[in-house]
């Protein structure tokens, strides 16, 4: 009777093993997020939109658009898709950062800090990505103003303030590559790169082979 209650428990525990190995190691590896990053110069990747700085009315205490003071730009957007599938599985805490700058001469853009990039809108930088969504992750942008290639930076890291005051820091006009990472709880970081191009016209700023 002894022999057959231990015997019972080795099979118990191997049981249980089995159990949190495939809770733990094997369903995670083949249910999980599927995710691509992807751009093309196309509408949805390509924005070019008129920003108004807002004046305030004193005596209505609100807000409207002065147009006399309108400025254009251009913005490049890339997808981040989570693929639909059986396999798939929601993006938990998911987050986008960009982590270096190379020019055309495959140099690294220096001083430059890692930022994070804003999911589902500009003051969200972490979030779920459910199984069969894709998000637009803005990346870079351009103005009339000035031919320099602006970043967008959100979250808890910001920009060195050298490129945004310093000239001969400033992204001038080149094709420059863009390292970004994804990052999230259940699954293994996934990394792209994206080439762009700032000319010395406004309206050209595009995505490049």
């Amino acid at each position: 009777m002894g022999q057959e209650i231990e015997i019972a428990a080795v099979i118990i525990s191997v049981f249980a093993l089995i159990i949190s190995i495939t809770k733990d190691f094997i369903m995670p590896a083949i249910f999980k997020p599927k995710l691509i990053l992807n751009a093309e110069n196309d509408e949805e990747c390509v924005h070019e939109a008129s920003w108004y700085p807002q004046k305030k009315v004193k005596l209505k205490e609100t807000f409207e658009f002065n147009p006399k003071f309108g400025k254009k730009q251009r913005w490049l957007r890339f997808r981040l898709n989570n693929r639909q599938g059986f396999f798939s599985r929601t993006a938990e805490n998911c987050y986008v950062k960009m982590l270096e700058i190379r020019n055309s001469k495959n140099q690294p853009v220096q001083p430059f800090n890692m930022i994070y990039l804003g999911l589902f809108s500009p003051a969200v930088w972490k979030n779920n990505l459910a199984k069969g969504e894709y998000q637009m992750i803005n990346l870079v942008y351009e103005t009339q103003k000035e031919r320099v290639l602006n970043l967008v930076p959100v979250g808890p890291l910001g920009l060195p303030l050298s490129l945004l005051e310093r000239k001969n820091e400033k992204l001038c006009p080149d094709v420059y590559t863009l390292k970004i990472g994804v990052y999230g709880d259940n699954f293994e970081p996934t990394f792209k790169e994206f080439k762009v191009e700032l000319t010395k016209k406004f309206g050209e700023l595009k995505f490049v082979e």
